[in-house]
């Protein structure tokens, strides 16, 4: 059926002092009276928030949706939504009445500031465009061939040699943290081969830190360090595979001999890993937070065969952590060891999602 909107923009978009992009908003409604008396009303509403209106013809089939668009510097956000008969307003999932006025304005400031992806914090990608999302992971995408110095954040992002398209900032929280949380006056080899981003991801895990990468105004990109985990949708420690895990990591299925007494689990993942041929990594802070210390978690297990698969879920049940096979951006297999609590924060943040393309 054909229906009309109602274009509360201006022609090249309406801003409010405060907004960041130009909010362009449509509302979409069908032609009866009593709708039309609902529109005057809205559009008086939007009037006292400061937003002009003005009204246009909409299209056949139309839906609701929120659209970013960039024109060199300026940024407009659109959002489109319908105007119900019961004289409530819907925007993609929103639903907001004459009487409270609130929950709009609210809304229409955070597009006004963020545009429709939200706070960088808050979007699955940063914020980011699809093309910059993608140019991003290209620059995380190569691999580490040199050492990495683990002496603190600052040295490890140092030995990344990044990009120089980005501009590395530190939160004040990430600054507090960084004293707070040393670490081994060392180096090691053993991430080379894997890349740049889950890399950087992984060991800054281990002070308790994580990094977003964000726009900035030349084109170019900030990498934020915070501090946080998996549950701040944060740059991930690798991604969860597209394929099958068995696909991907077949040795996960073979049958093996186990007569474990008394191992730690630092030898343990030593063990598994050789067995899977990939390289495992400690998140050496979560663990601790947990209470979790991989030299004194202690697993025996009677004479027996089991698959590689069951020795890593007994393991993981016996001491409730996280053991779980990671892909990084270019689909290289690592282990990543961690509390219960960030593995399940991982496995939910990405139930739905898929890693970057190879």
């Amino acid at each position: 059926m054909f229906r009309i909107a109602i274009a509360l923009i201006l022609s090249q978009g309406f801003a409010t002092a405060a907004d960041t992009w130009n909010v362009r908003i449509e509302v979409m409604f069908q032609p009866t009276p009593q709708a039309r008396l609902q529109s005057q009303s809205w559009s008086r509403v939007f009037n006292q928030m400061g937003r002009t209106a003005r009204f246009r013809s909409g299209f056949s089939g139309e839906k609701t949706r929120l659209e970013d668009s960039t024109a060199g510097r300026r940024k407009s956000v659109l959002a489109v939504g319908l105007l119900n008969r019961d004289g409530t307003l819907s925007f993609t999932g929103r639903t907001f009445r004459l009487t409270q006025p609130k929950p709009l304005q609210e809304w229409l400031d955070r597009l006004g500031q963020h545009g429709a992806r939200g706070p960088a914090s808050e979007s699955a990608t940063w914020g980011l465009t699809e093309d910059q999302f993608t140019t991003v992971l290209q620059l995380l995408g190569r691999r580490v061939k040199q050492p990495i110095r683990l002496n603190s954040a600052v040295t490890v992002i140092d030995s990344l040699e990044l990009s120089p398209r980005f501009n590395v900032v530190f939160e004040d929280s990430a600054r507090r943290q960084i004293t707070s949380v040393p670490g081994p006056d060392e180096s090691t080899t053993a991430f080379s081969g894997l890349t740049t981003g889950s890399v950087l991801a992984a060991c800054l895990a281990r002070y308790g830190l994580g990094f977003r990468p964000e726009s900035d105004d030349r084109g170019d990109f900030i990498l934020r360090v915070v501090k946080g985990g998996e549950a701040d949708n944060l740059f991930p420690v690798g991604w969860r595979s597209t394929r099958p895990i068995m696909h991907v990591l077949p040795r996960l299925g073979t049958v093996i001999p186990v007569n474990l007494e008394d191992r730690p689990l630092d030898l343990l993942a030593r063990q598994i890993g050789d067995e899977l041929r990939i390289e495992h990594f400690f998140s050496d802070y979560a663990l601790r937070v947990a209470q979790k210390d991989p030299k004194k978690l202690i697993y025996s297990r009677p004479p027996s065969r089991v698959t590689v698969q069951q020795l890593i879920d007994s393991v993981s049940t016996k001491h409730d952590i996280g053991i779980s096979p990671r892909t990084d951006e270019a689909g290289n297999v690592f282990l990543w060891i961690t509390s219960r609590d960030e593995y399940n924060a991982f496995r939910k943040r990405f139930a739905n999602a898929v890693p970057p393309p190879k």
